[in-house]
């Protein structure tokens, strides 16, 4: 009643709400904590004890002490039970922890997603010398056993003795001109003149989690108000994003190009036959599917929901629901047989880890709307996948994006939390207690940071999706 009143103006609802929580005598509870705000839980514990003052009876230090070790101490358990229960996997290892804790790679110097971005660094660093507005992708999770070095990669390619038959040499093919594009058969080329971003859909406003007006709120135009000419050419780290419709895969690609061209034939009335072709093809790999290639299909399908083609998010987001569900055992990094599914959603959320800083990056030098977009896309994509229906994010994927774009010396990174939060903050805070104890840490956090900036942005931002979620998410 009091967050209502409030939000409607009406003062009768909002004091009768207040009067009978003051009356209470019960503590409130979490739920209704966060719903009411900070400054009304102390006005309401105000009024109370001058209310009931001379009723309460004064207890030690030591007493109050031990309380509150033990309420602490249960609620720790209560969260390491739920963590337990949301790993249990009677395929995994005991040794997988070291890589799939959650998202979490400790162990390692580098997480799989970051070896992806570091590979394919390398591998468009050699192609930009020459043309610096061409976009390569290179396949840095090929079979180590199709690999041949860039000499036997030039002869397969020219001599046409060795060409496959039923196969176009790349010489032949319309798509493939300059000798740069046939350096490398594991590389997908893009044109220069096509743009990497591409508008959302006009058919799914409701998705974006925010009206229109609000995204000026997270970007601001550049000095003059013009955009500037788009920097993904020259850019490194992250994982570069590409437009589907205008990818010509060689046939010579490999994995890489056979998810391609699955990804190009996924539509909403082929969903199924296309789907069961995509598991099947995995599975069928001998002796066992590696890890690799799962990691591969992750990238590609992120990748397409980036790239925007209409009506294309709804498929994506059910074949990694299908993806989870179906998949059984993979051979992990390690060589051990592990949980497919798992593995899966660990990838995703490395994967997607590196494309919100990729993307808050690009925003000022990109322009507003060529980033933008993407922005946009990559968050709606996730806020899709967070939904009950899919609950496909771990603790710990949304614990590495929230510590990396919380830097109050970036305020495009400060910009992309805020909307993720105000995408995804709804649909999480609806989540069982685990979640909602870490989401309250998160905005603990994100509350300390608004206090300390000296960026008028910064500080702006971080308590508008505050007060947001202090409100139960209700727009201001």
């Amino acid at each position: 009643m009091v967050v209502l009143g409030r939000q409607y103006n009406i003062p009768n609802i909002l004091l009768l709400g207040y009067a009978t929580l003051c009356q209470g005598t019960t503590p409130l509870s979490s739920e209704e904590g966060r719903r009411l705000g900070v400054e009304d839980v102390v006005n309401i514990y105000r009024i109370r004890h001058e209310l009931y003052g001379s009723v309460i009876i004064p207890v030690s230090f030591e007493e109050a002490l031990e309380k509150v070790r033990i309420s602490l101490s249960n609620e720790e358990q209560e969260d390491e039970k739920d963590l337990e229960a949301e790993r249990a996997d009677p395929d995994l290892d005991d040794e997988q922890g070291e890589w799939t804790d959650a998202g979490s790679v400790a162990a390692s110097p580098k997480s799989v997603a970051e070896e992806i971005v570091s590979s394919t660094a390398d591998t468009r660093a050699g192609t930009d010398a020459s043309d610096s507005d061409g976009h390569a992708i290179g396949s840095s999770y090929a079979d180590p056993a199709s690999q041949t070095s860039p000499a036997e990669k030039d002869k397969e390619t020219v001599d046409s003795g060795n060409t496959s038959p039923g196969l176009e040499r790349p010489e032949d093919q319309p798509g493939l001109a300059s000798e740069q594009e046939r350096t490398d058969v594991n590389t997908v080329s893009l044109p220069s003149e096509t743009p990497l971003d591409a508008p959302l859909s006009a058919e799914r406003p409701e998705a974006q989690g925010y009206p229109e007006y609000e995204k000026e709120r997270f970007e601001e135009p550049l000095p003059g108000g013009e955009a500037t000419p788009d920097a993904s050419s020259s850019r490194s780290g992250g994982i570069p994003t590409i437009n589907p419709s205008d990818v010509r895969v060689p046939e010579l690609s490999g994995p890489a190009g056979q998810v391609f061209r699955f990804l190009n034939e996924l539509t909403t009335n082929n969903f199924d036959p296309v789907t069961d072709n995509i598991l099947q093809w995995f599975k069928a790999m001998q002796p066992m599917p590696d890890s690799q290639i799962l990691c591969q299909i992750a990238q590609s399908i992120v990748e397409r929901a980036i790239a925007g083609q209409r009506g294309q998010v709804d498929n994506l987001v059910r074949l990694c629901k299908e993806m989870v569900k179906r998949l059984s055992k993979v051979k992990g990094p390690k060589g051990k047989a592990t949980s497919g599914g798992f593995l899966f959603r660990d990838y995703l959320g490395d994967i997607c880890h590196e494309n919100l800083k990729a993307v808050a990056a690009l925003a000022v030098p990109a322009g507003k709307h060529t980033a933008g977009d993407r922005r946009l896309l990559l968050i709606e994509f996730i806020g899709e996948l967070a939904k009950p229906s899919a609950k496909m994010w771990t603790l710990g994927s949304i614990d590495k994006w929230v510590t990396a774009l919380l830097d109050p010396n970036d305020e495009e990174k400060v910009a992309t939390l805020c909307m993720l939060m105000a995408r995804a903050g709804p649909l999480w805070h609806t989540s069982p207690k685990k979640f909602r104890t870490h989401i309250s840490r998160w905005f603990q956090e994100m509350s300390n940071v608004a206090q300390r900036t000296s960026k008028p942005r910064v500080r702006t931002l971080l308590q508008d999706v505050i007060g947001r979620r202090n409100l139960g998410w209700v727009a201001k």
